[in-house]
């Protein structure tokens, strides 16, 4: 693809947009990489490509500009964008790469607007061999990639497939602890809300299947676990924190997609479950039953929400989260990002009985450190590399970028290991 740049960030003077810029100023030297930034307002756009030793080339388009958007699309053979939430905000982007055959990430977790974008952009998408991943950070790039390998691993140890994988979510903070390292963007306040509010079917994990018929036994197994539990060796476990329903669509989707292949998808019936455990979270066994079941009882009231159950107390909770969002642009200090880690344990039965974990690990925080690392690394495994599976349409991070991608899970700091 003969192109003027590799990538472009787009809403690079965002809060996550920031972080992936200061991350692409070094790749960009490591490899000789064509980027540029995009944005609307070219004042701060030039204030944030002054900073880095490999300046960027400044783009300006407004999200709503459909002209130049397809402009800035047309000159880079991929983009990498953090406006949000991207339901009312960063929807017509995508539409627009489709259309100038431009590969194109997101870290769009709102399952309204991906299911939208399936029954728009997915069948377009295919037939201009275009790839569109949403939710490609933190969610899901960690837990698709670790079910992946698993169920490989499983085909190669004796051709069996992933029957079911569980897997625990652990936070670990360091020095500072919980002081200031765990805080939230105005665009995750934004999109919380919207996703409580307007998505209907938030709880589904089949949302994103294309209305492929489920097994009522199969449904049931997959919907989410939003109680606090006690693990046999004395853990609590809570529904994962910020969103513990989108990993599970996203996965029964890279299911469906990997079907179509020849080498097939996960066992039928396929099973996805997954929990934070708060006990090694907060590392304070006395506190670990309240955190737990304070989670619980969150995520249960926003599950109400989303199925159009509130009272007045849920809608004085919406304006007060709207009030104390940070705003557009705000988040966490940036000195506390590198203060907490995370952790997946992934364990798998196969559908021949054999068992078989994974562990990943990832570094800093994992909505504004880790992610737009993440997505960053994406753009340039489909600006470079020609090992990723040829598979096009509105994708999942599995489906799309494969075990190849795993190669560019160091820079980004992450470590994946699977015990088969």
């Amino acid at each position: 693809m003969n192109r003027d740049f590799d990538l472009v960030v787009y809403g690079a003077t965002g809060y996550s947009g920031r972080q992936a810029v200061a991350y692409l100023a070094r790749r960009a030297a490591e490899l000789d990489l064509r980027w540029a930034i995009c944005g609307r307002d070219e004042a701060a756009l030039n204030a944030l490509a002054d900073g880095p030793p490999a300046r960027p080339e400044v783009l300006v388009a407004d999200a709503r500009d459909a002209a130049a958007l397809a402009r800035v699309a047309a000159r880079t053979a991929a983009v990498a964008s953090f406006i949000g939430p991207f339901g009312p905000l960063g929807d017509l982007l995508p539409g627009v790469c489709v259309e100038q055959g431009t590969h194109y990430a997101d870290l769009c977790g709102e399952q309204d607007v991906i299911a939208a974008r399936i029954a728009r952009l997915h069948e377009p998408a295919q037939a201009a061999q275009v790839k569109l991943i949403p939710a490609c950070g933190y969610e899901s790039v960690p837990c698709d990639l670790a079910v992946l390998a698993l169920d490989r691993a499983f085909e190669d140890a004796d051709g069996s497939r992933v029957a079911q994988a569980d897997t625990e979510v652990t936070f670990v903070f360091r020095r500072r602890s919980l002081r200031g390292g765990f805080g939230t963007s105005g665009g995750t306040f934004a999109t919380v809300i919207r996703s409580a509010t307007e998505v209907a079917h938030l709880t589904d994990p089949f949302g994103l299947t294309d209305g492929a018929p489920v097994a009522p036994d199969v449904r049931a197994a997959n919907t989410a676990d939003l109680s606090a539990r006690r693990t046999p060796r004395g853990t609590w476990l809570a529904p994962t924190l910020p969103d513990p329903f989108l990993n599970a669509a996203m996965i029964q989707r890279t299911n469906i997609l990997l079907k179509e292949g020849a080498q097939g998808g996960y066992a039928p019936g396929f099973v996805y479950r997954e929990a934070m455990n708060v006990s090694a979270t907060v590392g304070l066994r006395p506190v670990a039953p309240l955190a737990a079941r304070r989670i619980s009882a969150l995520m249960r009231r926003i599950a109400a929400i989303s199925a159009g159950r509130r009272d007045l107390g849920d809608r004085f909770a919406l304006h007060a989260l709207r009030f104390l969002s940070p705003g557009a642009g705000g988040g966490p200090s940036p000195e506390t990002l590198d203060d907490v880690d995370y952790r997946l344990d992934v364990h798998a039965r196969s559908t021949s009985g054999r068992h078989a974990s994974a562990t990943l690990h990832g570094r800093g925080n994992p909505g504004y450190r880790s992610s737009p690392n993440i997505l960053a690394e994406a753009a340039i495994a489909m600006a470079r590399d020609d090992d990723l599976p040829a598979r096009y349409g509105v994708l999942t991070p599995a489906s799309a970028l494969g075990l190849a991608f795993v190669k560019r899970f160091p820079p980004a700091g992450l470590q994946l290991d699977v015990r088969a």
